[in-house]
């Protein structure tokens, strides 16, 4: 017996040197500038970052540094990054698996500018140090996060040579589901980007994998009140197709086109992208559009009978709805089965595309026996289809959304002048002349 107990002493007095000497050579690890290197090597992997981790101080299982701030490698659709007061929590019984896990990882404040990946060059690296005590060799690490919850970030993204926009003010919580696949959800912040109304952010949930992030849901709010959702996926590789859909109601129109149209009314509807979202006019969207109380210089499709009707005590045009369907390729727009109402008074129809800002409609025109009978001779030259209890004319429009042009003015001018007559009354008379003279100015 007295023989057993020597050895078994001997063992047990080395393997408690073993973890002693262990863990004192973890805790001098820990609190060196070597984990500091080490963190930083790993951050960098991780996030394909040449980036430098500001000293760390520990506080129990929690270190907490003043911030980490790098540039993108090459092929890293990341420029820049910079990121303060960060804490995090280490979970030590991971440990005996060898493994580093950040089960909570807190940030304040992040700022991220993403971009179009640049080409392999000399990669810039981090320099590393001998200093520190080194872990005996079978110590090795492997590294990952499980958590992560940043208060404040900012997200700056381009796309081509020009379009660029940014996410600011947000709050972000990512969680990890696997090797390369993380949930995600935010809230707060305002969006915009190049050519679209500004939005705010009111919450989004989506996973994201390598080649890719799944937007479950996210829902927006217009600057102007209205709501917008949308789901799809957003590819990362350039091999694969990016497909979103969206969904908006109570969007001021005026935020959706320029102010020289002078548009104003309510738009609900949908549309469908398809495409490379990392090139330019590389996609196709889809939809269709529906706008209440438009409010809009009529001009643009009656030429300059809309200025003339308004002293026939019409003077609201605000239509009472318009539909249209449309398609969006390579800054060329077609809209179809356009159809603008207001009450029983007026109504057009058509077809038309949009390409290199130039204009190229089709269209239809009805007018209610109201309105033309206070222009004499019109419904039976220029009006002179009756469906649907109106009057209908067709209207050719070109020119540009600014500076529109139609063809109707001068037929209403030339049928007005071939049914001024002698027999007119002189109020008839000088209403007449007064609207001729307009459509010659």
């Amino acid at each position: 017996m007295q023989r057993l107990r020597l050895p078994l002493v001997v063992f047990a007095a080395v393997i408690i040197s073993l973890l002693l000497g262990g863990g004192i050579a973890l805790y001098s690890f820990v609190h060196s500038d070597a984990c500091r290197e080490w963190l930083t090597r790993r951050l960098n992997h991780s996030l394909r970052v040449d980036g430098k981790l500001e000293p760390i101080t520990w506080n129990g299982l929690t270190f907490s540094s003043a911030g980490y701030s790098g540039t993108g490698q090459a092929k890293s659709r990341v420029k820049s990054l910079d990121a303060s007061g960060i804490s995090a929590h280490l979970n030590w019984p991971a440990l005996l698996a060898r493994t580093w896990d950040l089960d909570q990882v807190n940030v304040e404040k992040a700022s991220v500018y993403l971009g179009k990946p640049t080409a392999k060059q000399e990669e810039q690296k981090v320099p590393s140090s001998s200093s520190g005590i080194k872990l005996p060799h079978f110590f090795v690490f492997d590294f990952q996060t499980d958590h992560i919850a940043i208060s404040q970030s900012n997200l700056h993204w381009s796309v081509g040579q020009n379009q660029a926009g940014e996410l600011l003010g947000t709050k972000i919580i990512a969680t990890r589901r696997g090797e390369d696949s993380w949930d995600v959800s935010a809230s707060g912040g305002k969006a915009q980007h190049t050519g679209l109304p500004s939005v705010t952010l009111d919450s989004l949930s989506a996973s994201t994998r390598s080649k890719g992030v799944t937007i479950t849901q996210a829902r927006l709010f217009g600057q102007n009140g209205g709501a917008i959702s949308l789901n799809g996926f957003v590819a990362l590789d350039q091999s694969q197709l990016s497909r979103i859909h969206t969904e908006f109601s109570g969007i001021s129109i005026s935020d959706l086109y320029p102010e020289t149209l002078h548009l104003n009314g309510i738009a609900s509807g949908n549309t469908d992208y398809s495409g490379t979202i990392q090139q330019e006019d590389a996609g196709t969207i889809t939809g269709s559009l529906h706008v209440d109380k438009l409010r809009m210089d009529w001009s643009i499709f009656l030429g300059k009978i809309g200025s003339f009707i308004r002293t026939s005590g019409t003077d609201e045009w605000a239509l009472d709805s318009v539909d249209t369907q449309v398609i969006y390729r390579s800054q060329h727009i077609e809209f179809s089965h356009l159809v603008a109402k207001y009450q029983d008074q007026a109504r057009i129809e058509g077809n038309g595309t949009i390409e290199s800002s130039q204009i190229n409609a089709t269209l239809s025109v009805g007018l209610s026996a109201a309105i033309l009978k206070w222009l004499p001779g019109v419904q039976q030259k220029v009006f002179t289809e009756q469906r649907d209890g109106l009057y209908w004319a067709p209207v050719q429009l070109t020119g540009t959304p600014q500076n529109p042009k139609e063809d109707l003015s001068k037929r209403i001018s030339s049928a007005l002048q071939e049914s001024v007559g002698k027999e007119l009354k002189d109020q008839t008379k000088d209403a007449i002349k007064s609207f001729l003279d307009l459509l010659r100015h």
